[in-house]
C-alpha cells in the first residue's frame, strides 16, 4: 500500500494524446508521458499543470497508477470560469503539457474499515483512480461511492460505475441529484446528506472526499458530528486550503 510522500515531486512533459467531451462542459484529457518515464504516483493524488505564464493549476489524476500509458484528467470549463477556459485553450493548442507531480495525501490508507467515497462534479476524478487501482490490485475492501451532481449531464461516465459494480461485489454507487432534473427517480438533495441518512454512525468508516471546497468543508464538519474521527476524513481540498 502506497503512502503520501512516497514518490518525489518532479517535472514531466507529456504529449496531449486526446481531449474528449464527456458532458456539455467537461472534458476527459489523456496525457502520454515519454516511454522512458515511469509515472510514479498513488491513486487519489493530484498534479499541477504548468501554464505558459508559469502559473500552476491543480487537477486530480483520474487514472490509476497501474495504467502506465497515460495520465487522465477531468476538466470542467464553463463560461465565466476564465482559469479553466484558459487551461482548455492551452491544451487544445499545444502538442505537449508541462506537469509537476505527484502531490496530495488523499491516498488509500491500510486497514479493514469500509470506505465511503464522496464526490461532487469532477471530484469524481480521484475517486475513479482509487476504485480502478483497487480493482487492479484485487482489493476486496468495501467501498461505497456517493456521487453528487446538479444535473444528469454532470453524472458523466456513468457506464464506468456500473461496470465497477458488476465486476466487484465490494463496490456500490449511490447517485444524488441536487438540481431539478426532470424525470430523475433516484436520490435527491445534497450528496453528503445522503451519507448521513444512510449511516447514522460513521465511527467505523474511512472517508475520502473531493469536490467543491464548500461541499468538502460541510461534509467534514457534519460527518464528525455523526461519529467520524477527524483523522479518518481525507481530502486534498482541505490540504490545498491549509
Amino acid at each position: 500500500m502506497l503512502s503520501p510522500g512516497e514518490f518525489p515531486v518532479k517535472p514531466l512533459k507529456a504529449q496531449v494524446a486526446a481531449i474528449t467531451a464527456v458532458s456539455d462542459d467537461t472534458w476527459r484529457v489523456l496525457l502520454r508521458p515519454p516511454v522512458i518515464e515511469r509515472i510514479a504516483f498513488a491513486a487519489g493524488q493530484y498534479l499541477f499543470l504548468v501554464m505558459p505564464d508559469g502559473g500552476k493549476r491543480a487537477f486530480s489524476i483520474a487514472s490509476a497508477p497501474e495504467c502506465r500509458e497515460t495520465i487522465e484528467l477531468h476538466i470542467r470549463a464553463t463560461p465565466g470560469h476564465d482559469a479553466a477556459l484558459a487551461v482548455m485553450e492551452h491544451l487544445r493548442g499545444s502538442a505537449c503539457a508541462e506537469l509537476e507531480l505527484p502531490h496530495g495525501r488523499c491516498v488509500l490508507r491500510p486497514g479493514t474499515r469500509p470506505i465511503i467515497l464522496l464526490a461532487g462534479g469532477t471530484g469524481f476524478a480521484p475517486m475513479k483512480a482509487l476504485v480502478e487501482s483497487a480493482l487492479a490490485r484485487g482489493e476486496a475492501r468495501s467501498m461505497q461511492l456517493y456521487r453528487g451532481a446538479h444535473s444528469l449531464d454532470h453524472l458523466y461516465l456513468r457506464e464506468l460505475t456500473r461496470d465497477w459494480a458488476a465486476r466487484a461485489p465490494w463496490f456500490r454507487c449511490t447517485e444524488v441529484m441536487s438540481g431539478e432534473e426532470p424525470g430523475w427517480t433516484g436520490r435527491r438533495g445534497l450528496v453528503h446528506q445522503a451519507v448521513l441518512a444512510d449511516h447514522p454512525d460513521l465511527s467505523g468508516f474511512d472517508v475520502y472526499a473531493s469536490g467543491r471546497p464548500e461541499m468538502v468543508d460541510t461534509a467534514y464538519a457534519a460527518f464528525q458530528a455523526q461519529g467520524l474521527p477527524a483523522d479518518r476524513f481525507f481530502s486534498d481540498m482541505l490540504d490545498l486550503k491549509a
